[in-house]
């Protein structure tokens, strides 16, 4: 679960095992029945299984039965495109995210490329800006709802989002149609 630091659950032995096994980490009770995340993941996520689904509906099922391991990610086509064996096999060893103005500062470091899935919506306004060059790195959509931050071991952008008569105009227009498409029913079956 992206974004989470604090979980309401029922006080007991085999929920708060459940709860390890989904944020893969050690949880400490803070009260009865608030526990708090050892690890929030509001920095954002490091992709490490891409889901096999046909489809998105597809994947949001299995994720209604429970069966989605952490770090198991759904991608369309254009970022299944983009994303290789060799992003499964990099390590996320450093990563900064604060919001800036209306804008997000990010930096990380990764041992190769590495797909960073973040706590915020994708959409086509979201654009990368850097004083150097951001050429490497690239922003796809993950699970149809989250940005994935595709970079190769080092990359310190910053993320806007601009939309307007003169600034991505259609981007929101892009983003209707993605949601449409993701969610069509399939005529191949």
């Amino acid at each position: 679960m992206v974004g989470v630091r604090y979980v309401v659950v029922q006080n007991n032995p085999a929920a708060r095992a459940k709860l390890n096994h989904a944020f893969s980490t050690n949880i400490e009770e803070v009260g009865d029945s608030l526990i708090e995340i050892e690890s929030p993941t509001i920095k954002g996520v490091q992709l490490t299984k891409v889901a096999n689904d046909r489809s998105l509906r597809d994947y949001l099922q299995r994720v209604r039965r429970d069966e989605v391991e952490p770090g198991e990610f759904f991608l369309d086509s254009r970022g299944s495109e983009l994303v290789g064996a060799d992003v499964l096999n990099s390590r996320l060893t450093e990563s900064s995210f604060r919001y800036f103005k209306s804008d997000i500062q990010l930096t990380a470091k990764s041992s190769g490329v590495t797909l960073l899935v973040l706590p915020i919506e994708y959409s086509h306004c979201l654009r990368l800006r850097s004083d150097g060059a951001v050429r490497d790195a690239k922003l796809i959509p993950v699970n149809g709802v989250l940005t994935g931050l595709l970079f190769n071991r080092t990359v310190s952008t910053t993320i806007t989002y601009r939309t307007g008569p003169l600034t991505n105009p259609d981007c929101r227009l892009q983003d209707l149609r993605d949601f449409r498409n993701y969610f069509a029913q399939r005529e191949d079956g």
